[in-house]
């Protein structure tokens, strides 16, 4: 069951009603304001009034909680079992097992349970739940995965994205790569020899990247050996994969060749990065800026990201919006859109070496 943040259907009530936990001198938890970002199924015809909150401080995950308002005997018929440990998964409030979890995460567990004994920020819930499933039924489809990028579409204009006969190359080399990680580690019992329209396991996939990415023996093994018979060029790119840049950035602007991913990390840097299959807008949406974790590549004299992408399901208020578009514009001033990733350069060099070109903004 996915679930869709509430600030993409309800992007105003999301920001003016989200609850936000204040922390100063807790021997635990670091002071700060974490914010308690609500999620709901995507399904308009589930009626299984939970929510998801995602507990977020400087644009970072700290937890996901799973929480339902109505009594045990409610999730217990909704389910149909009386298994103690589903029915307390169902109702919570409790860690989401299937989600990203912080060592933070069990002492802010019983700091959103304190929170949830306000009987009005329940009621508040339960009416952003009502809110959400009509926005569903009034508008349906929207976002439905946090990761994206390897599935084909069935149609669409390219751009913003790489062109047909590069997008085969880059998949004729990242997926005997992928592969290759799978057989040294043996991660997935059927990983497919070539990417397919229907897409593949978001979670294997991501299995298989985190291993490359962590172990860049692997990577450089692959190159040695040739399984898939590639071309000394294909390798050579393989090669310039040592020169990733793999960190959270915020989305801030789609041009019509790229989309600009800001690092706001001193100095603060754009990269203009190309899609795959899809523009980035159609992955992550055309409301910005949105905040994403991704590994950008160099390849062919552009930047793309490694296919897997993941979204924080974080709402920026108008100080952020403030800051960013300030570091949006020092990064414009001090080199402009960084749009390739090389190993030497001349002129002016950022964050892995990156060569910086000034890219007019296309409307």
């Amino acid at each position: 069951m996915i679930h869709i943040p509430l600030h993409e259907r309800l992007p105003e009530l999301a920001e003016r009603e989200s609850r936000t936990l204040s922390i100063s001198n807790s021997p635990h938890v670091p002071d700060g304001d974490y914010a308690l970002l609500e999620s709901y199924c995507e399904e308009s015809d589930c009626d299984c009034r939970r929510v998801f909150l995602s507990v977020c401080s400087r644009r970072r995950l700290k937890a996901v909680i799973a929480f339902g308002w109505e009594d045990r005997e409610f999730y217990a018929r909704w389910m149909g079992t009386r298994d103690r440990r589903t029915v307390d998964g169902l109702k919570g409030p409790c860690l989401n097992l299937a989600s990203p979890q912080s060592r933070l995460a069990p002492v802010l567990l019983d700091l959103v349970r304190e929170a949830l004994k306000d009987e009005a920020y329940v009621e508040r819930i339960k009416r952003h739940y009502a809110l959400f499933k009509e926005s569903l039924r009034k508008r349906p489809g929207g976002r439905n995965d946090s990761f994206a990028g390897l599935t084909k579409p069935a149609s669409g204009a390219r751009c913003g994205t790489l062109p047909e006969a590069e997008e085969r190359r880059f998949f004729g080399i990242w997926w005997p790569l992928l592969g290759f990680v799978n057989q040294k580690r043996r991660f997935v019992p059927d990983w497919p020899k070539q990417p397919g329209r229907v897409g593949v396991d978001t979670a294997n996939a991501g299995k298989l990247r985190d291993a490359l990415w962590q172990d860049d023996a692997l990577r450089e093994s692959f190159i040695a050996s040739n399984p898939a018979g590639l071309s000394g060029r294909d390798l050579e790119i393989v090669a310039s994969w040592k020169r990733r840049i793999g960190k959270s950035f915020i989305v801030v602007r789609h041009l019509k060749g790229h989309s600009v991913f800001l690092d706001e990390s001193p100095p603060s840097r754009a990269y203009g990065v190309c899609g795959l299959y899809d523009p980035i807008e159609k992955v992550v949406g055309s409301r910005l800026p949105v905040a994403v974790e991704a590994v950008l590549l160099p390849f062919e004299g552009r930047i793309v990201y490694d296919g897997l992408m993941k979204l924080y399901p974080v709402t920026f208020g108008p100080g952020m919006r403030k800051n960013i578009a300030a570091a949006y514009r020092r990064a414009r001033e001090s080199g402009g859109i960084v749009t390739r990733i090389e190993e030497t350069v001349e002129g002016e060099k950022g964050a892995g070496g990156a060569e910086s070109q000034l890219v007019k903004e296309d409307s």
